[in-house]
């Protein structure tokens, strides 16, 4: 399942990420689908999501997104998933969001690093370690071209199309572009109506789910 999410610009959207579900899929934001073209200031590194200068990448401080003019890369400003865990940023000297960290600045760490490693702890240890939470505000105008989320750590398959609406809910941008590579299945009969995947095949002779 891969839903098309929308978010309008300058608006603080937070991932929750504590369900069970999200066990070994810490989330990721990028420019092109699985965050393919580089990190670009989105990346790994020792110190929390470190990178080069880059252009179609993960979103980070120093990728501008690609066709801007902004001058975010210069500063290390340009928007960047903010990581959390218990309700305290794990990131340090990079805020695009006065609401998760203050003041605003400009830097490498957004908390990528401690936030992923956690995620490649066995179950019992993820699950009782805290409350997970990514923030993104997105605050480039001049940039209307979808974005992806994917996990961190299947980077392939799994990622889904996020389109910038206006505060009416329409959307900036009605093509879908960059291309997502990865269709999703939709689900028809059996597994429309009861939330299944791939199961059409082997209904048993009666409506139940």
């Amino acid at each position: 399942v891969m839903p098309t999410l929308g978010i309008e610009k300058g608006v603080t959207y937070i991932f929750g990420q504590s369900d069970e579900t999200n066990y070994f899929h810490p989330l990721g934001f990028a420019y092109m689908p699985h965050g393919e073209g580089g990190h670009g200031g989105g990346g790994h590194g020792g110190h929390g999501g470190h990178g080069g200068h880059g252009e179609g990448g993960e979103l980070g401080p120093m990728t501008t997104p690609p066709g801007s003019v902004s001058m975010c890369s210069m500063g290390k400003t340009c928007p960047a998933p903010m990581y959390m865990k218990d309700g305290n940023y794990l990131g340090m000297m990079y805020s695009n969001n006065e609401y998760i960290a203050s003041p605003l600045m400009g830097g490498h760490n957004f908390g990528l690093d401690d936030y992923e490693s956690d995620f490649s702890r066995d179950f019992l240890t993820w699950k009782t370690a805290g409350k997970y939470e990514v923030a993104l505000k997105f605050d480039v105008e001049d940039f209307t071209q979808d974005i992806f989320y994917f996990c961190h750590i299947h980077h392939k398959f799994m990622t889904g199309r996020i389109k910038f609406v206006d505060e009416k809910g329409d959307v900036l941008q009605e093509m879908n572009h960059p291309m997502n590579p990865y269709n999703p299945e939709l689900p028809t009969g059996f597994d429309e109506s009861c939330g299944t995947s791939g199961l059409n095949s082997f209904v048993l002779p009666h409506k139940e789910c």
